[in-house]
């Protein structure tokens, strides 16, 4: 039976094409897997000069590129674009930069060239999968991260142990397999026309988002360039002892980096962008220690070598997990996001090894003391920007849903690693639709249902018994035939039921709807009053967080819950993922799984889909 890559599961696809997308670049940047003949010391530093210059100036392109494209609706091609660009790059920069050690002759003008196309690589690969990573939910994105990262560690070890061409090759075709998987078919269609994740919010201008990111790229600059800095300082003065000095330093690193974050993402309250100098601040000060104390320790070199890999691995993860949310909540340009950061962190490592390598050629003592001055830099910059609140995940135990976050947060038919809903077989993909005048989703093969709507993004369903319909507007009638789990937004949707919200035109009430009539919304129906004198809510999201609320607080009054197990209620109906919890109240994952379990024990199930069931029924 062949293999085929759609039969693993979506979260596992993501997991590979992403590992195998950082295992190049530890593999081509942080190893001597691509030095078969050792030339200078310091040989793959000095490509990593020309890497963060490419990868500066590749970022920086996309953004600019991306910012003229989308405002006449390419995004999509831009991504395609980017893909084939970073999958090009990635691949001759590594043939290139093993090229250059075979020859003296051909070493610093294949060192420039090699290393601008990996950091043009690595910029372009990274905000790829930085967009497709902002389509997930958070419980996704905080499982697969760092599992890609475990498999990455994985992949890097095992090619360490093969040398000659055979690396070269094997390197060269990771970043063509991983942009290969990022552009198979994900669950659902969760991409509109532009490129960006439909349901997410809509988009600030350009210059005001950078404005609020601007701090941001600062300190991540300054993190990158103390990395680059410290990874050259405390590189051995000789050409012995490389196994003892970078393998086993990087692999010591990997697994205690994995397993600190593990740790941290379970017990703190706070996983933003503050967690970038959190992890980084007290692990450079220790390196530091390392570095300008004598210890009369031969392997001490060695120790703040490791202390400043499991910095770096700590910081990349961060990234990883916190920006996709960050885009997800705040709704800021994941090209801008990303791209901004893979610009500052070229430009940081580029300047420090500038300023580093001629200071290490020369045995200056003084470069000890310029990962100390980088540090307080670092410190002093967290002080005055990293309590910045545009960093953070808003929250507020009682906070109103927007009409996109409306859209992502229907139960039973939201898929866990995508923003949208999950279609179906005959969907015909997802989104938000907001009818006007007797208006409805409807789909390519719902012939029952009224297709006078105003479609944002791609319509939700797609035939007669569909599941997930999203309609808003005035009469909304239901999502196609017989719909399930559809929501009904508009005056005469059937609602008999448990009764929550304000009532729509003729007295109909918002609740869980349970007509089953054909044509007939069974889901919630929650929408907006057309009759004359009818009370018109702020927005459909809106009103359905409250029906979340209050049935939080019925389920509070019968079961005895308590008042933040009650709030966490409410979000468990809503659909929402427990990291989702975590931020939102600034609770640890543990702690959100000590009041799950106790909400789910009151009411006598044992899920949250159970849970939701157990609700709709009562």
């Amino acid at each position: 039976m062949a293999f085929s890559l759609k039969a693993l599961p979506l979260q596992l696809r993501r997991s590979v094409g992403l590992g195998c997308y950082l295992a190049w670049v530890y593999c081509s940047l942080f190893s001597c897997g691509l030095v078969p003949v050792v030339i200078r010391l310091c040989s793959i530093e000095r490509s990593w000069v020309y890497s963060g210059i490419g990868e500066a100036v590749a970022a920086i392109a996309v953004i600019i590129v991306y910012a003229l494209l989308r405002e006449k609706g390419r995004g999509d091609v831009v991504q395609r674009m980017i893909g084939v660009l970073g999958a090009g790059c990635a691949c001759i920069g590594s043939v290139l930069i093993w090229v250059s050690h075979l020859d003296l002759s051909w070493y610093a003008a294949l060192t420039v060239v090699g290393g601008l196309c990996c950091g043009a690589g690595l910029a372009l690969l990274g905000i790829l999968w930085g967009s497709r990573f902002s389509y997930c939910d958070e419980e996704h994105i905080e499982s697969t991260v760092p599992l890609s990262f475990v498999i990455s560690f994985v992949v890097y070890f095992v090619l360490l142990a093969v040398k000659g061409p055979l690396f070269m090759v094997v390197d060269a075709v990771l970043p063509v397999v991983s942009t290969w998987i990022v552009f198979r078919p994900r669950c659902g269609r969760s991409v509109s026309t532009d490129g960006e994740a439909i349901g997410a919010p809509a988009h600030a201008g350009m210059r005001r988002q950078f404005s609020h990111l601007g701090s941001l790229f600062v300190l991540y600059f300054l993190i990158w360039f103390q990395i680059a800095l410290f990874r050259v300082a405390s590189s051995p003065m000789t050409y012995g002892g490389r196994f003892m000095h970078y393998l086993v330093p990087f692999s010591i690193a990997a697994v205690l980096a994995i397993v600190a974050f593990l740790t941290c993402m379970r017990q703190t309250r706070f996983l933003n962008f503050t967690f970038l100098y959190r992890w980084s601040v007290p692990l450079m000060i220790i390196g530091c220690g390392f570095l300008l104390i004598d210890l009369g320790i031969p392997e001490q070199h060695s120790v703040a070598y490791a202390v400043n890999f499991i910095a770096m691995f700590g910081v990349q993860m961060c990234v990883w997990v916190v920006s996709p949310k960050y885009v997800r909540r705040i709704g800021v340009s994941s090209f801008l996001l990303f791209g901004g950061l893979f610009a500052a962190e070229g430009l940081g490592i580029s300047l420090a090894l500038t300023l580093s390598l001629p200071l290490f050629d020369a045995g200056a003592p003084a470069l000890a003391n310029l990962t100390l001055i980088a540090t307080g830099a670092v410190a002093l910059v967290a002080m005055l920007a990293g309590f910045n609140p545009r960093w953070l995940f808003l929250s507020d135990a009682v906070r109103r849903f927007t009409d996109a976050e409306f859209a992502m947060s229907i139960p039973r038919s939201t898929c866990s690693a995508c923003v949208s809903p999950c279609s179906d077989a005959g969907a015909a993909g997802n989104g938000l639709a907001r009818g006007v005048a007797g208006g409805g989703a409807s789909g390519a093969d719902a012939p029952t249902a009224s297709v006078n709507a105003i479609a944002d993004g791609v319509l939700a369903v797609g035939g007669p018994s569909a599941m997930g319909g999203v309609a808003i507007g005035a009469n909304a009638s239901g999502a196609g035939a017989n719909a399930s789990g559809g929501v009904a937004a508009g005056a005469n949707a059937a609602g008999s039921g448990m009764e929550y919200g304000v009532a729509a035109s003729d007295g109909a009430p918002f609740g869980f709807a349970s007509s089953s009539a054909p044509g007939s919304a069974s889901g919630f129906a929650a929408g907006a009053a057309s009759g004359p004198g009818a009370a018109v809510p702020l927005s459909a999201g809106e009103e359905l967080a409250s029906i979340f609320e209050k049935t939080a607080e019925e389920l509070r009054s019968r079961y005895g819950l308590t008042e933040r197990e009650t709030q966490i209620a409410a979000l468990l109906l809503s659909g929402r993922s427990r990291p989702f919890i975590r931020d939102e109240l600034v609770i640890s994952l543990n702690t959100v799984h000590a009041h799950a379990r106790n909400i789910y024990s009151k009411c006598g199930v044992h899920s949250q889909q159970e849970f939701m069931d157990f609700v709709h029924l009562d």
